[in-house]
């Protein structure tokens, strides 16, 4: 899971950089020229108000002349993008096939029940980072970051052997340690393999 955090971030980070340097270059504002967060509104939690703004069906009639481009799909590089873009005073349309926009970032609910199906830990956002100051800006601050307790997940393996606990920690030194704990005859293919999702 960790792991396909950081491989989210960077191509996030990757995309933001491209559209940086293609959209931004010229006489269009840039849109990290400035801190533009503020304090968290109030999250809105009527249903009927959410989806008003969420659940907006296509409609070629409310498609504006004169795109500057058009975003297909609404996951967060999609809406990342589609942000970016905007506060660069471009026009922009997000184009989305399922019925709710947000990717692998919103919650499913089915008879009675709700579950996610994506992202549930990311990692380096305390203050000062780059990837929370990227995020404060695309979001204006209104996104509210909270630490998870560490360890943040368990995985549990049943077999022959019985069971076995792997705890998932808070933190890139900790979470090494922690693999190098479960796994002591491994920590040279740990550290491989922390070099190339690095290199990744």
């Amino acid at each position: 899971m960790w792991l396909t955090v950081l491989l989210l971030a960077l191509l996030l980070l990757a995309g933001l950089r491209r559209v940086y340097l293609g959209l931004f270059s010229g006489n269009s504002p840039n849109p990290f020229a400035e801190d533009v967060k503020r304090p968290p509104e109030s999250l809105v939690t009527d249903k009927e108000a959410r989806k008003k703004v969420l659940k907006q069906a296509f409609s070629a009639s409310r498609v504006p002349e004169k795109l500057d481009a058009v975003v297909i799909g609404s996951g967060i590089g999609g809406l990342a993008s589609a942000a970016i873009l905007a506060k660069a005073g471009k026009r922009v349309l997000v184009l989305e096939q399922h019925t709710k926009a947000g990717g692998c970032c919103h919650t499913f609910r089915e008879n009675g029940l709700e579950f996610d199906t994506g992202i549930h830990y990311v990692g380096r956002m305390r203050e000062g980072n780059i990837g929370r100051f990227i995020l404060d800006q695309i979001t204006e601050g209104q996104l509210d970051w909270a630490p998870m307790a560490s360890p943040y997940d368990l995985m549990i393996l049943e077999g022959p052997g019985g069971r076995k606990e792997f705890p998932m920690y808070s933190g890139r030194k900790q979470y090494i340690q922690g693999l190098k704990e479960k796994f002591p005859k491994e920590e040279a293919v740990i550290d491989k393999y922390m070099e190339l999702v690095k290199v990744a």
